[in-house]
């Protein structure tokens, strides 16, 4: 209608819950965009998310894997190795469950580049308890119930990258955690079974591994304090 009344504006108004937009047409504005976003995220779609993020999160995988080959190496037979390795995942589990809440609930919320600085410290004092014993092996499961406080911000910080709006935080928070431990023993059941015939049949593997994974730890430590983002992963 430009063409006839080149003086007129038109308005549209679009309200979506308590969100509102107002955009203005006129001749040299007569196409506009707006990105709607009306698909809300299931029970499923937040399993999902917790599976892909600790899958694609190498730093979580090293502190996992840092915690889990003591249980490997210190162990004579599969039972017990196994009876350490639930409770180191439980323990990561419990501790994560608490502060992903706290942080969800914008009860806590540390900032995020101090949490990723923290995760990389976590991999490498792990790591360095690998090779400079200071807390026994059957006693591993403290050190993933410390620092898995410190994972589960980490693990907040990838959900706040979501569309949270109108969410059940509750179904967010046990969602997104059941994928994790999903993903967690998906993880642990493919791996452990190489790693317990590698590291019997040879024991310097697990130094190896330890060391790769405090130079690993160092590297990301470097990069997340310098904000250079050096390291792919």
């Amino acid at each position: 209608f430009f063409k006839e009344d080149p003086t007129q504006s038109g308005v549209l108004n679009i309200k979506k819950d308590k969100n509102e937009t107002v955009l203005i047409f006129k001749p040299s504005q007569e196409i506009q965009k707006i990105t709607l976003n009306t698909q809300t995220l299931s029970f499923k779609d937040f399993i999902i998310e917790g599976i892909w993020h600790i899958w694609l999160g190498f730093d979580h995988l090293t502190f996992l894997l840092m915690l889990i080959i003591p249980a490997i190496m210190f162990n004579n037979s599969i039972k017990t190795g196994l009876i350490d390795i639930l409770k180191i995942v439980t323990a990561f589990t419990v501790a994560h469950s608490i502060t992903l809440s706290l942080s969800v609930f914008n009860i806590i919320n540390p900032p995020e580049r101090i949490i990723e600085i923290l995760i990389a410290f976590s991999i490498f004092l792990t790591a360095l308890n690998n090779l400079y014993p200071k807390i026994k092996h059957k006693n591993e499961w403290l050190l993933a119930f410390l620092f898995g406080f410190i994972h589960g911000f980490g693990f907040a910080n990838a959900l706040k990258e979501l569309d949270l709006e109108n969410v059940n935080f509750a179904k967010l928070v046990f969602g997104f955690n059941l994928g994790v431990e999903i993903g967690q023993v998906v993880i642990v059941s493919l791996i452990l079974p190489l790693l317990y015939i590698i590291i019997k049949k040879h024991p310097f593997v697990y130094r190896f591994l330890s060391v790769l994974g405090a130079l690993l730890a160092l590297l990301w430590m470097i990069d997340r304090v310098s904000g250079l983002n050096f390291m792919p992963i």
